[in-house]
Formats: structure tokens, C-alpha cells, sequence
């Protein structure tokens, strides 16, 4: 995959990035309630939820392109049952699991009139993009301490329509933690023109290296001159 990683934002940001490698990463909670309506996500970090109840054996689930169509009975916590109606819609608020993400676009053809139609002023470029997330990810385990270290992934965001459906909760194909690192890298289909390019850090929580913290900060201002290395001013 061919890459031209930008970042698009305030010309003070910019200077920021290229001069000191200073950024403000944030986490899956700011873009559910950024105010730039381009860029807001109210899914951003929602996994897969499980109907809670040993006798139903239905699962929400975003493998499929299909909608919600079953008619089904859900038992309730209090003994009564909610019959749903063929066809009718069906909202289920998520589970969100929330760390960092630093967004950026595979722009082929970065210009300041993008910039200025996401509300911003201008851009700069990742020119390496391996070594920019090595440094963002010790950056970030340096900043908070993190007794356990970090991990760090990054790669392209795949588009998905957003639709729930049942599944069986017996399938041996239904994920058996509470997210898959590719779960990190799925937005809805409506943001696909922004061809959006992430590196994600996640902190673990065990010395084992097997759980991760959900961190409870919508993000945090890193300051490391490793990472200025790795940028350069449009």
C-alpha cells in the first residue's frame, strides 16, 4: 500500500509537530463529541455486545451487511420478554473501549483547500511511518509511566456499514474477546473519503501483557523531539 501520510490542523500545530514533537493524541471518547461534525464518530471504539442471558442464544454483531430483521424474544432482567416485530429498527448503545488513536489521511494529493473544508489551515507530512509510531508509542508509555508498557499498531481504516444483526452465540466464529485490534480500525462507510490512516497505542493493564487499560482522558498533549524527526511542514 502506497503511503502519504498528512495531518491536517492549525498552522500553531503544525509548528508544533515539526519544530518541538509536540501533538495532542487523542482517544476514542474525543470523537464522539468533537464539535467539527466532519470528524465526529459517536461509534468510535464500540465493540461487539452480548444479550446477557443464558437462555438466548443471539448475539449483536457487525459481520454482516444484513439489518436487524429477526423476530425475536429478548428476556429481561425482570422476567418479562420484549417481542420484537419483523422488521422493526433496532438501536443498541455499545460498549466502547477507549485508548489512544492519532488520526491522519493517505492523501495522495494533500492541499490547503482540504485543510480549509475540515476547518483547518494547513498540514504536515509523517514521512517515515513506522519510525513516527515507534516514537509516538514510547511517548506515550514514558508520559503516563505505564508500568506494564504499551503496544502500538497502525494501518489503514476499513469502511464497513454499520449494520447489526443476530447471530448464534454457540458459532465458533464469534469473537471471543471483547475486541479484535482490527475492531480499532473500523469506521462507518459515510467517512470513507477521508481515506484515514491510524496509529493506535494501547496500554496494558498485566504483566502478562494479555488485558489492556481503558483510559479514562480524551487525550493528552505528547512532547518528544523524536517524534519532530519524523515530520516535516507542507
Amino acid at each position: 500500500m502506497e503511503l502519504n501520510l498528512v495531518k491536517y490542523c492549525k498552522t500553531e500545530h503544525a509548528d508544533d509537530a515539526v519544530n518541538n514533537g509536540k501533538i495532542f493524541v487523542g482517544t476514542f471518547s474525543k470523537y464522539h463529541k468533537i464539535e467539527n461534525e466532519a470528524l465526529r464518530d459517536i461509534e468510535e471504539g464500540s465493540t461487539t455486545p452480548a444479550i446477557i442471558d443464558e437462555t438466548t442464544e443471539l448475539l449483536i454483531s457487525e459481520d454482516d451487511h444484513d439489518s436487524l430483521l429477526a423476530h425475536s424474544s429478548i428476556k429481561m432482567a425482570n422476567g418479562y420478554k420484549l417481542k420484537l416485530p419483523k422488521g422493526m429498527p433496532l438501536w443498541l448503545d455499545k460498549p466502547s473501549f477507549n485508548t489512544f488513536v492519532y488520526c491522519v489521511a493517505n492523501d495522495p494529493e494533500p492541499s490547503i483547500e482540504k485543510a480549509k473544508r475540515l476547518g483547518y489551515e494547513t498540514y504536515f507530512k509523517i514521512t517515515d511511518p513506522e519510525k513516527f509510531g515507534r516514537a509516538l508509542m514510547s511517548s506515550i508509555s514514558e508520559h503516563y509511566q505505564s508500568p506494564y508498557g504499551v503496544r502500538g499498531e497502525m494501518g489503514a481504516v476499513k469502511y464497513v456499514p454499520r449494520k447489526i444483526q443476530p447471530v448464534n452465540r454457540h458459532s465458533t466464529e464469534i469473537r471471543q474477546k471483547a475486541f479484535e485490534i482490527s475492531d480499532l480500525f473500523t469506521k462507518n462507510e459515510k467517512f470513507s473519503e477521508d481515506r484515514e490512516f491510524r496509529f493506535v497505542v494501547l496500554e496494558f493493564s498485566n504483566p502478562e501483557q494479555s488485558q489492556y487499560n481503558t483510559l479514562h482522558t480524551d487525550g493528552e498533549v505528547i512532547e518528544n523531539i523524536e517524534i519532530s524527526k519524523w515530520v516535516k511542514k507542507s
